[in-house]
C-alpha cells in the first residue's frame, strides 16, 4: 500500500539513520575497520530492513482506514464502521509509537545516554499490577498466571523503566504459552538481591535460540516467534533496562519445555509475610 514518493523518502531518512548510528546503539556488534566494507553494508541493509519492515505494518493500516474515512463523502459509511476505522488506526498509531520508543531506549542504553530514576519501588506490588495489565490477554489466549510472593520486597529503581522491563517478559510469555497452559510470576529475596521469576509452561527456546532471542530484532526472525507476534526488541530491551539497573537477566529453556526468565536486582529491603499469604490466581477463560 505504501509507494512512491513516501517510500523513497522513508527509504531516505532509515539510509540517513543507519549511516550516523553505530551497530553497537542496537547491541549489535558493528563493523570495526573501514575496510571491512561487505560487513558494514549488510549492517546497514539489515538494519533498514528490520526497521522498514515493522514501520510498513502500523503504518498500512493507518493509511488503508483513513483513506476509507476521507472517501465518507463519496462512499458513505456507517456511524459503527466510522468508529471501527478510527480504533484500528488509533491501535496502529500506538502499536507504531511504542515501537518507536524501544528502539530510542534501546539505543540510549546501549551507547550509555539513558538517564534512570532512583525510588523504592515494591517488586511483588508491582508484578501484581502487570498480572491484572495482562489478564485479558492471557484470559483470551487460555493462559493461566499466577503471581507469588512472600511479602514487600523493595529495589532501588526507575519504576517506569523497571515495570517496563517486567511487564515486557510477562507479555513474552503469555504470547509464547498455548492455550491450557501457564505463567508463573514470582518475587522474592535470596540473600542480598532481589529476584523476579517468570515462568511459562510455553513453545520453549534451543540455546541457540535464546541467543538470537537476545539480539535486537533477533526474535522477529524466527518462524515461531513471528507467528505470535512482537518485533523482536523485548528480550533485548528488558535485558538492557535490568542491566542498567545493575542487575542480570538470566534464561532457562528448552524446546516445549516452556522457559523461566530470572532477573536477580540489588535489594534495598524485604519485608516477610506469611507463606501462601500473598498468593493471586488469575485462572485462564476458555479460549473463544
Amino acid at each position: 500500500m505504501l509507494g512512491g514518493r513516501h517510500d523513497r523518502q522513508g527509504l531516505s531518512l532509515l539510509q540517513e539513520y543507519a549511516d550516523r548510528v553505530p551497530g553497537v546503539a542496537l547491541g549489535v556488534e558493528a563493523p570495526s575497520a573501514p575496510a571491512d566494507s561487505v560487513r558494514a553494508n549488510r549492517f546497514k541493509s539489515d538494519f533498514i530492513s528490520h526497521i522498514s519492515h515493522e514501520l510498513r505494518t502500523p503504518l498500512n493500516a493507518m493509511i488503508g482506514f483513513s483513506k476509507l474515512i476521507a472517501g465518507h463523502a463519496q462512499h458513505p459509511l456507517k456511524d459503527g464502521e466510522i468508529v471501527s476505522y478510527a480504533e484500528h488506526i488509533n491501535a496502529a498509531a500506538h502499536e507504531l509509537l511504542a515501537f518507536v520508543n524501544d528502539v530510542l531506549e534501546l539505543s540510549k542504553l546501549q551507547t550509555g545516554s539513558a538517564s534512570l530514576a532512583h525510588d523504592d519501588v515494591d517488586l511483588a506490588s508491582v508484578i501484581a499490577e502487570i498480572a491484572c495489565d495482562v489478564a485479558q490477554k492471557a484470559q483470551a489466549g487460555g493462559v493461566a498466571i499466577d503471581v507469588l510472593h512472600g511479602g514487600e520486597l523493595i529495589a532501588d529503581a526507575d519504576p517506569v523503566k523497571l515495570r517496563r522491563a517486567l511487564a515486557g517478559l510477562v507479555d513474552n510469555a503469555v504470547r509464547f504459552t498455548p492455550p491450557g497452559g501457564t505463567v508463573v510470576v514470582s518475587a522474592f529475596a535470596d540473600g542480598g538481591r532481589a529476584i523476579v521469576e517468570v515462568r511459562d509452561t510455553g513453545v520453549g527456546m534451543s540455546s541457540e535460540e535464546i541467543a538470537v532471542a537476545l539480539s535486537p530484532f533477533g526474535a522477529s526472525d524466527r518462524a515461531n516467534a513471528r507467528a505470535h507476534g512482537g518485533h523482536g526488541l523485548g528480550l533485548p530491551l528488558a535485558n538492557a533496562l535490568v542491566r542498567a539497573h545493575g542487575g542480570h537477566l538470566d534464561i532457562a529453556s528448552a524446546p516445549g519445555e516452556g522457559t523461566t526468565v530470572t532477573v536477580s536486582l540489588p535489594l534495598v529491603h524485604a519485608v516477610a509475610e506469611p507463606v501462601g499469604g500473598d498468593s493471586v490466581s488469575l485462572a485462564a477463560a476458555s479460549a473463544p
